[in-house]
């Protein structure tokens, strides 16, 4: 029974390491698909290309919201999400939902006008947003993905060998995090008063007690 156990959580933990995974190639596939709807909205290709990016949106939100959540539903997969890891996804909730909603305007607008029209500027603009938000997305969810590989490395260690790990691995993968997240706001790069804005402001608010497991075993 215990042998059993041990390869349930191995294989669940491979399985959560490769949607998350996934996700970073769904974000890309997503901005390359609405790139390609603007530079030929009269191509006959444009049904396969709303399909791609509908199918592609519907895998990628579910995959984020059941990573986020703790369960992905649709393979009855548990998450297991330490501090670290939700305090990742807080930090590109606000990338993922302009990324989500913009390409949503995108696919809706294109089902309903077709391809036979120019690219009105507004459309334009959704798209010049996902292009915006993609880079700073995919690093976010590099640092995740690493962060799940590193802890289901871990989990039969002591609570000594996992505070040891953690300043080894986890803490560089944090101190990067909260550079980044410094520089968003000190280089007036994100607005303090945006969705990521106010989501970066929580979390350097909350830092010292987010990151209690870097410092104390058992946290």
């Amino acid at each position: 029974y215990l042998v059993q156990r041990s390869l349930e959580s191995q294989s669940s933990d491979s399985r959560v390491v490769n949607i998350a995974g996934r996700q970073r190639m769904l974000s890309q596939k997503i901005t390359k698909t609405v790139l390609l709807l603007q530079e030929q909205p009269d191509s006959l290709l444009l049904a396969t290309y709303l399909a791609d990016l509908d199918e592609a949106l519907d895998l990628w939100q579910k995959s984020h919201k059941g990573l986020q959540s703790g369960y992905l539903a649709y393979i009855q997969t548990p998450v297991n999400n330490s501090d670290s890891t939700r305090a990742m996804f807080a930090a590109i909730n606000p990338l993922f939902g302009a990324i989500y909603n913009n390409a949503t305007v995108v696919s809706k607008y294109f089902h309903q006008q077709g391809g036979n029209i120019p690219v009105p500027a507004d459309i334009r603009n959704n798209i010049r947003i996902i292009l915006g938000n993609e880079r700073a997305y995919l690093q976010g969810m590099n640092q995740i993905v690493f962060q799940y590989d590193a802890e289901a490395k871990r989990q039969k260690m002591t609570p000594a060998e996992r505070l040891h790990f953690h300043e080894e691995f986890s803490g560089p993968v944090m101190t990067t995090l909260h550079g980044w997240l410094e520089a968003q706001l000190a280089g007036k790069k994100t607005e303090p008063n945006s969705g990521l804005g106010k989501a970066i402001t929580y979390l350097l608010r909350h830092w010292r007690p987010l990151t209690l497991f870097l410092r104390q075993a058992g946290a």
